[in-house]
């Protein structure tokens, strides 16, 4: 028995130690990330302040040049998206599992990744129809972070790395991940050993090299996958991920010309007035309290949104109970089609209703499989079209 305690003792230890260094890791990577995002910034706002010396100088001359201007729009603009990949990158550590859009996976490890070197290009490469996967977002993230940053550790004079994302019947229903790069290879010294903890063919100041791919076979193994590697002929080096998919998991967005198609959700036959469940877009304060009360005292569930990007962080969460988006076409961040085209990234199983004062074009709605209502309306309008596309 005092064997046994002990045993179990050691694999609790052994256990601790383990999560301290996926934390470790994870950590040191945020921070990575972080300096490179910051350094940027530091130029950003360089830029911005000798545009705006500039700015002031003509100005004294009574005449501010358009070029000036624009120029400065730029820079605003670069600083908001670059603030946007940490925003969407703390997103995403919270644990719960749920299904997530390998769109959005690859995007967020691709845009993390491009943080960290000016010499490196990080690029997306998808083959087949990709369904979507059952995993924590963050997790499956940092485990092609990881990769990725291998990658680039094994290219120190720079180059492209590929990320790419395969799904196919013939490879049995599994999900492929990998991350190819063209560096010097995996050394036979530590082939056998290449994802243990600290295992590492560079040299190391503070001694906590080596992490990355035991972190990264970590996160495959505790979503069900396998994490292996392989030395092309070619050149390349490719870190693989497999991850089995139920046989039901196939891609259920439809393409045509382009254009994402919204298959709308099935929806169980109910007694009476069947109640939907709403996502309002709507950047007009009153008339977003006037649809979302109309449609609550008639029974629906409503969530509502007053930016495209308030709605992509809340439609994530809520994607597979929507089963109707009312998305307004005139928003203050984006248009609605835009907005709408964001929002199939995440999930297609709903009706859409575009909404507008001024009238829009049938091109603009049909093609994506939606209608129109041109406000004023009422909820028997709503409820109207929504029967009317069963």
């Amino acid at each position: 028995m005092k064997k046994d305690n002990q045993l179990q003792n050691g694999v609790s230890e052994l256990a601790k130690r383990g999560d301290a260094l996926l934390e470790y890791k994870y950590f040191r990577s945020l921070c990575l990330m972080t300096r490179g995002v910051t350094h940027d910034y530091n130029n950003i706002f360089t830029g911005l302040s000798g545009q705006l010396s500039l700015i002031a100088q003509e100005a004294g001359f009574g005449s501010i040049g358009e070029h000036r201007i624009q120029l400065v729009s730029d820079l605003l603009t670069r600083g908001v998206n670059r603030t946007s990949i940490l925003y969407e990158f703390s997103r995403y550590t919270y644990t719960e599992k749920a299904d997530h859009s390998l769109d959005r996976i690859l995007e967020f490890a691709v845009e993390a990744l491009n943080t960290l070197s000016r010499s490196h290009q990080f690029v997306i490469e998808k083959r087949g129809e990709l369904p979507r996967l059952h995993c924590r977002m963050k997790d499956i993230v940092m485990m092609l972070f990881y990769l990725g940053e291998n990658g680039l550790e094994a290219m120190p004079d720079g180059g492209v790395i590929t990320l790419m994302a395969t799904s196919e019947q013939s490879l049995d229903d599994l999900l492929v991940l990998s991350v190819r790069n063209k560096g010097k290879g995996v050394s036979s010294k530590v082939a056998e050993s290449l994802f243990e903890p600290f295992v590492t063919t560079k040299s190391s100041q503070n001694g906590l090299s080596g992490l990355g791919l035991y972190a990264a076979r970590n996160i495959a193994r505790e979503h069900g996958g396998t994490l292996f590697y392989s030395d092309e002929k070619n050149g390349e080096t490719i870190f693989t991920a497999q991850f089995p998919l139920p046989r039901q998991a196939v891609m259920k967005n439809q393409r045509v010309g382009g254009e994402v198609h919204f298959t709308a959700a099935p929806i169980k036959k109910e007694v009476g007035r069947k109640r939907e469940i709403f996502f309002v877009v709507e950047d007009d304060e009153a008339m977003r309290d006037l649809i979302v009360s109309s449609l609550q005292r008639r029974g629906h569930v409503v969530f509502s949104a007053e930016t495209c990007g308030e709605a992509i962080e809340d439609f994530e969460l809520v994607h597979e109970a929507v089963t109707v988006l009312l998305i307004d076409v005139g928003l203050t961040d984006s248009d609605g089609f835009e907005c709408l085209e964001k929002l199939a990234k995440i999930s297609t199983q709903a009706k859409v209703i575009f909404m507008s004062g001024e009238d829009i074009g049938e091109q603009d709605y049909l093609k994506r499989n939606a209608v129109f209502l041109k406000k004023p309306f009422t909820a028997n309008d709503i409820e109207r079209v929504v029967a009317q596309g069963e």
